[in-house]
């Protein structure tokens, strides 16, 4: 767990000062661009290339290469995107939503509706988030969307055993 909020909590502040010399596209394609290919060749490593031959046979490869481009590229691009005119601080409370984002995700999308005593708590902390990064500041905007891209995948990704084929 460390490692995951040293990750999470550094991408803000270091995405910040990227940004003072790199486009949010640029830092996007040359991030997910980078990790493709070295996720790829692990793959062909580990599986051979019957694992290609697989992807392209399966019908599902259009959603993947959505969905997949939404979640990973969407929320980064979003993020970046966003981090241009708002603080990392704004950020990193708009991503502490994360959590809040998926029980709404998962009510409009597959119905299950949080209870009440959850519905109150997601509305509270939702107007909490307002208050505090708002100021009708757009950056604050995109990273929220950034939230929302993330959590579509996520959701999709939910019912789909993707793990081999995350890496393409």
């Amino acid at each position: 767990m460390t490692v995951t909020v040293l990750t999470w909590g550094g991408l803000f502040p270091v995405g910040k000062i990227v940004l003072a010399t790199l486009d949010p596209y640029y830092l996007t394609v040359i991030r997910y661009g980078t990790a493709s290919v070295l996720l790829l060749v692990i793959l062909m490593l580990v599986e051979g290339p019957r694992a290609l031959a697989e992807l392209q046979r399966d019908p599902r490869r259009g959603r993947l290469l959505f969905f997949g481009t939404l979640g990973f590229a969407g929320f980064s691009l979003f993020t970046f995107a966003g981090l241009k005119t708002t603080t990392a601080e704004q950020a990193a409370v708009i991503n502490g939503m994360q959590p809040l984002m998926m029980a709404l995700v998962l009510w409009a999308v597959r119905g299950i509706r949080p209870a009440k005593v959850t519905q109150a708590c997601i509305a509270l902390a939702f107007a909490g988030c307002v208050i505090v990064v708002s100021r009708g500041d757009l950056g604050a905007a995109l990273v929220l969307l950034a939230l929302v891209a993330n959590n579509l995948y996520a959701r999709w990704a939910m019912k789909r055993s993707w793990q081999r084929l995350d890496a393409v």
